[in-house]
């Protein structure tokens, strides 16, 4: 792996949020379980939920990168990457969350694309 490669990925794990990306997975995780869902569906979930996540955190920094300028603390202001880059993830990881949400069931699906796009 190359060093803009290690670069752009050091950049987009600062530009998802990880705090409450993290947060909000493993609680979304750890409900599925407890609601006794099978361990496949579980883990569609979270990794359904985890691409919602990293939309909203990627779509925030994409969307808030001329904003964020004079602030080193984030991605794009420091230079670790761009904000198309930024907004290029964000698409990415929706569309993912969409085919996901779909996959694990319809009233699912529905609920968790209402809360992404909130």
């Amino acid at each position: 792996m190359s060093h803009s490669s290690i670069a752009v990925l050091i950049g987009l794990a600062r530009g998802c949020h990880p705090g409450p990306t993290a947060v909000v997975t493993l609680i979304a995780g750890m409900l599925t379980m407890a609601g006794g869902a099978s361990w496949v569906v579980s883990i569609v979930t979270v990794i359904t939920v985890l691409s919602g996540q990293l939309s909203i955190g990627w779509c925030n920094d994409w969307l808030d990168a001329t904003r964020d300028a004079m602030r080193n603390d984030k991605p794009t202001a420091a230079g670790a990457i761009s904000a198309t880059t930024l907004r290029m993830a964000a698409f990415v990881a929706l569309g993912l969350t969409v085919l996901l949400s779909v996959w694990v069931s319809w009233p699912y699906g529905l609920w968790q694309l209402v809360l992404v796009a909130a």
